[in-house]
């Protein structure tokens, strides 16, 4: 997950600050968690909410990732019924920067 802004230091819109790295955990969106097994999702839930304290931007975002996501399923076939490997669900994560203008 990464983060970048407009309309701070100096940017404005449509010219983005430079990428900040928010997690350093990384994950495989490819892993094939839905529909038995045969179809990859990467991300739905990403949210950011900022503010402005008076002196800098205090940034919440929230993500799911795959990274708990175990064995990632990379095997285009789709599994036995009995296998959930298929049907797994993301976590969810936060982080909070505090961004200088």
């Amino acid at each position: 997950m990464y983060y970048a802004c407009t309309n701070c230091d100096g940017n404005a819109y449509p010219t983005f600050s430079h990428n900040v790295q928010v997690t350093d955990v990384s994950h495989n969106g490819n892993c094939l968690m839905f529909g038995g097994g045969t179809a990859a999702f990467h991300g739905d839930y990403n949210e950011l909410d900022a503010r402005w304290d008076g002196a800098n931007h205090i940034v919440h975002i929230a993500w799911a990732d795959n990274r708990d996501a175990s064995p990632c399923d990379l095997d285009p076939a789709p599994g036995p019924a009995t296998n959930n490997t298929g049907n797994r669900n993301q976590n969810i994560y936060a982080d909070t920067l505090v961004v200088t203008p």
